[in-house]
């Protein structure tokens, strides 16, 4: 839960600005379907229709298990641990401070700043973390199931996630 600031076994969090801005995240089994979904495609459309290799050439193929935010995935989080706000110690930071801090720590030559540039860029909110609403994804065409966002969570935290 790394890089979206949510540290789980110490209970702590940093939301940029409230952690509210929406952005689009795919679990790696999600993303290892559509990669294997999209290479069994036709390499073009068969007489019945239905979706080719074709269909993506020369763009990007988006797909997305979430549309969510920082917020979001702490409150699940703290479901799924079976943990209360109150146990937590959540601190809210300006994104554009981060990223400035990414920025500068790159000019110095530490590279690692390229995580706040980055995070702070898909966290802030309308920056292009929600390609979902300016791009689409191509999720149903792939068959790619939905799963609720406790469930993911439940399986990237493995053992810290209580039986509810």
């Amino acid at each position: 839960m790394g890089f979206f600031k949510i540290n789980p076994q110490a209970r702590t969090a940093t939301l940029l600005d409230g952690g509210v801005g929406k952005f689009n995240t795919t679990t790696k089994s999600t993303v290892a379907l559509a990669v294997t979904r999209l290479l069994s495609l036709p390499e073009t459309s068969l007489s019945g229709g239905g979706a080719s290799l074709s269909d993506f050439a020369n763009r990007f193929c988006y797909v997305s298990s979430f549309l969510t935010s920082q917020k979001e995935i702490l409150e699940a989080v703290q479901r799924v641990t079976a943990t209360s706000a109150e146990e937590w110690t959540v601190k809210d930071i300006n994104a554009e401070d981060y990223i400035q801090e990414g920025r500068e720590r790159v000019t110095k030559g530490d590279f690692g700043g390229t995580v706040n540039i980055l995070g702070g860029m898909i966290f802030k909110g309308g920056m292009g973390g929600d390609y979902e609403s300016v791009k689409g994804v191509s999720n149903e065409m792939l068959g790619l199931p939905k799963a609720p966002l406790d469930e993911a969570v439940k399986e990237a935290l493995g053992d810290l996630a209580k039986e509810r």
